[in-house]
This record gives C-alpha cells, sequence and structure tokens, in this order.
C-alpha cells in the first residue's frame, strides 16, 4: 500500500472517530423521539470507508450509547444490528448509484427509516408483548417523525459534514505529500 494511501486512510479513521463520537454525543442531549444522528452522519462516509467500517459506524452508535446511557437490554442488539443493515445498505447503494442526487438520497432515507422502525417495532412488540394494532397505531407518528428527520439530515445536514469534516484536507491530522508541497510553496 502506498505511503499516500496509508495517511488518507488515517486521516479518514480518525475523521470517522470524530463524527461517531459526536453523533453519540448528540444523543444526549435533550431531543424529540426519533430526531437522531446516525443515518445523518454515516451518509458522508459511504465512499470513503469499506462496507464493515459503515456497517460498524450504525452498529457502534447504538451500543456505546446504550452503554454510556447505562441502559443495555435486548433491544440493544436489536437496535444496533437494524442500524448495522441500514449502513450496510446505504454502502451498497451508494456503490451502485456513485453520486445520487436529492430524490435518490431521500428515497434511501426513506427505505432505512422504514426498515429500522418496522424491525425494531416488531422486536420491541416480541420483548414487551404488546398487542400489534398498538405497536402499529403508536409506531406511526414516532416513524413520520424519524422519516423527516433522516431525510432532512441526509439532504441538508450529511453534505456540511461532508464538505467541512470528510472531505476537508485542512483539517487532516497528517498531510499527503501533495498538500505538504502545496502548503511549502
Amino acid at each position: 500500500m502506498k505511503t499516500e494511501n496509508i495517511i488518507e486512510n488515517f486521516n479518514s479513521s480518525i475523521k470517522f472517530a470524530f463524527v461517531l463520537l459526536v453523533a453519540i454525543a448528540l444523543r444526549f442531549i435533550p431531543h424529540p423521539p426519533n430526531v437522531e444522528p446516525i443515518l445523518t452522519s454515516l451518509v458522508p462516509f459511504g465512499k470513503k470507508v469499506s462496507t464493515l467500517m459503515l456497517g460498524m459506524f450504525g452498529f457502534l452508535a447504538i451500543i456505546v450509547y446504550d452503554a454510556a446511557n447505562g441502559q443495555v437490554g435486548p433491544w440493544t442488539i436489536f437496535t444496533a444490528t437494524a442500524y448495522l443493515l441500514v449502513a450496510v445498505g446505504y454502502s451498497l447503494f451508494i456503490k451502485k448509484f456513485k453520486n445520487p442526487g436529492a430524490i435518490k438520497l431521500a428515497s434511501f432515507a426513506i427505505v432505512a427509516t422504514l426498515f429500522y422502525d418496522i424491525t425494531t417495532m416488531f422486536a420491541f412488540g416480541k420483548i414487551f408483548s404488546y398487542p400489534l394494532p398498538i405497536l402499529i397505531t403508536g409506531q406511526i407518528p414516532f416513524t413520520l417523525l424519524h422519516i423527516a428527520s433522516n431525510v432532512f439530515g441526509v439532504l441538508v445536514i450529511s453534505p456540511l459534514i461532508s464538505k467541512y469534516i470528510v472531505e476537508n484536507p485542512s483539517i487532516d491530522i497528517i498531510a499527503t505529500k501533495t498538500e505538504s508541497a502545496e502548503i511549502t510553496l
């Protein structure tokens, strides 16, 4: 592997860890239900990291938050696995559509949110023995809010994370040779 690739991977890893930690920290700030930063935060890394790493972003965002919050339970595994699958789905989506437009991104956010909310709804229903009609009735407003939050996030906030953090070489820990040459000129 070339030195420049190693440096780029290192810089991407630092940015990845930073954004992951910020996404987890933001969940501790009071917010409306199902308005959360996980999908918004992982989208900018779709082209930068492997499918496995993107999946780990979704998985760790749930596991670390629940552990730090002292609320690890069976739901932790269900929700973390569901977000891992959402992240893997996004990785596959971005490989198929290299530069998706707003409609495709919004469509992905809607489908991913429906997948996550339906999957976790059934898991919670099983754990807590709620009847299906009550689950569905209770889930609808939360899912609508979650969809609105994720669509807004991937269309407005993700591009800002990408521009100012993920794709920004001025905040790299180690400059590549090309960047170093530009700096010294």
